[in-house]
């Protein structure tokens, strides 16, 4: 199996608004199937009820009410669900790098998640952590009453749930970078450094 075959070709995000976010439920009832693939973008799965079998890497397990999953940029994953797990879940996909692209000092503390020094926990659920809760049932609050301004909403939450997760250290100094990885730090770097010599004004002359 060639890396590149299971990149998807999908692109969820852009530059301007770097941020995805679908809401399983009617789905539900068939279960979903999604193959193995990868992304440059991070993703967080939330799952309302139900339940839900993934992959990522090696690691594989199963998710159920209330559980939180975390999918750093460049991992391998797939997921399942069949008509009996009655599967209700959202994700949200976004460019890490896009996302900082206006903010200097939170792209600092982040670059090293953006070139993967570090990877965070997969299971953020099994923290416990009553903030990270707090955030993705405020997001998943946003989602139901689909309100004007939420997009807004959503951006400065997953700027809280970021600070949380780093603030607690709920992430591990990555040594063996997943090769899907490797193919895109170094442009991701560049691009990174680019907006950065934009917003700060810095010229290479």
């Amino acid at each position: 199996m060639k890396i590149l075959e299971t990149k998807e070709k999908i692109t969820h995000s852009s530059y301007d608004f770097p941020i995805k976010i679908n809401w399983i439920d009617k789905e539900a009832i068939y279960g979903i199937a999604v193959p193995t693939h990868w992304h440059e973008e991070h993703e967080i799965i939330k799952i309302i009820k139900g339940k839900m079998h993934y992959k990522i890497g090696s690691e594989q397990g199963t998710l159920k009410d209330d559980d939180i999953l975390y999918i750093n940029g460049g991992m391998l994953h797939s997921a399942s669900t069949l008509p009996e797990d009655e599967c209700v879940y959202f994700c949200i996909i976004f460019d890490l790098a896009s996302f900082m692209k206006n903010d200097i000092a939170s792209g600092k503390i982040l670059n090293p998640l953006i070139n993967g020094k570090i990877k965070i926990f997969s299971r953020l659920s099994d923290y416990d952590d009553e903030q990270i809760k707090f955030i993705l049932n405020q997001i998943s609050n946003i989602l139901i009453k689909k309100t004007s301004g939420n997009a807004l909403q959503i951006h400065g939450l997953l700027f809280m749930l970021l600070g949380s997760i780093i603030q607690n250290n709920y992430y591990d100094k990555e040594t063996d970078i997943p090769p899907t990885k490797k193919n895109i730090l170094q442009l991701k770097k560049v691009l990174f450094k680019l907006s950065w010599m934009k917003k700060s004004g810095t010229h290479l002359y």
